[in-house]
């Protein structure tokens, strides 16, 4: 169902947000400027609105960068490592692989400690040769695969501590606005389409009060979506033990849970994820 027209304007890019008073405030760089009863910075790590509630700041650079390429399968010359949400650990790296149109394609995506390189643009390209001597004593399968790439991408790997405030008067800040995270637990857009559940019903319940519905959105996300990034942050290091004994500590506690644990199937202790419903009308907090 299209939406009506006119409920959707692009193309401003918002500098400033007003949250006190009897309505927000945004500000737009072409010098524009809309009020509103609410307004939600879903506007990501860098965002103008966090800024303007709660003054500048920078993200934390992680000592970690991030390499990624689409791989066609027949491309690969001789055997294929799986690609059925295969990751890899390995001293100061991660791999992690999943299928794209049925068996056609294969996403790579691989992490590294690295602490020289700050860029942070998704569309930096780097040349193959990098990534085939930064792997060079991983599994040859994996290495075949990366040979079969035609274009690398590279960028760093940027979180932000979890902060004690979301929201002011009339305005808070959703997704990575609030909370920008690494992607070792495959939770960024996850807690962004949280976020935005539990806002739609806080105003829905409050909405006589938006300032009490905006205060209850946050009381109910800002814990486990700080809980995430502090895991995410963790999970990293865990992924890249550098150390052998400390590697085989990880794994065979990952065997124990796997066989103890069904709930636990990758057997990371982080079955808590899932047992969270954002859309159930009993998840605020009071």
């Amino acid at each position: 169902m299209p939406l009506p027209a006119g409920l959707v304007s692009l193309g401003r890019r918002c500098t400033q947000v007003s949250p006190d008073g009897d309505v927000a405030a945004a500000r737009f760089a072409d010098g524009s400027e809309i009020e509103a009863d609410v307004i939600i910075g879903a506007d990501g790590i860098h965002s103008p609105v966090r800024a303007s509630l709660f003054g500048p700041d920078a993200p934390r650079f992680t000592g970690k960068i991030c390499y990624r390429s689409v791989v066609r399968a027949e491309a690969v010359r001789g055997e294929r490592p799986s690609a059925e949400g295969a990751q890899w650990f390995g001293p100061h790296g991660t791999i992690v692989l999943y299928p794209l149109r049925g068996q056609e394609l294969i996403n790579v995506v691989c992490h590294y400690d690295d602490d020289g390189y700050r860029h942070e643009s998704w569309i930096a390209e780097c040349g193959r040769e990098e990534v085939l001597g930064r792997y060079a004593g991983w599994h040859e399968s994996l290495l075949r695969l990366f040979a079969a790439a035609d274009t690398w991408y590279k960028w760093a790997l940027y979180d932000r501590d979890p902060i004690p405030r979301w929201t002011r008067g009339r305005v808070t800040i959703l997704g990575d606005a609030a909370h920008p995270m690494l992607p070792y637990l495959g939770q960024g857009a996850c807690q962004a389409i949280e976020d935005g559940a539990v806002l739609a019903t806080a105003l829905s319940v409050e909405a006589a009060d938006p300032l009490t519905g905006l205060a209850r959105y946050e009381r109910t996300r800002r814990p486990r979506a700080s809980r995430v990034v502090l895991a995410a942050r963790e999970r990293g290091l865990s992924n890249h033990l550098t150390s052998r004994w400390a590697a085989w500590q990880r794994d065979l506690l990952i065997a124990w849970r796997r066989r103890v644990n069904r709930r636990d199937p990758e057997g990371r202790g982080t079955a808590w994820l899932a047992d969270y419903d954002a859309s159930s009308p009993d998840i605020l907090a009071a």
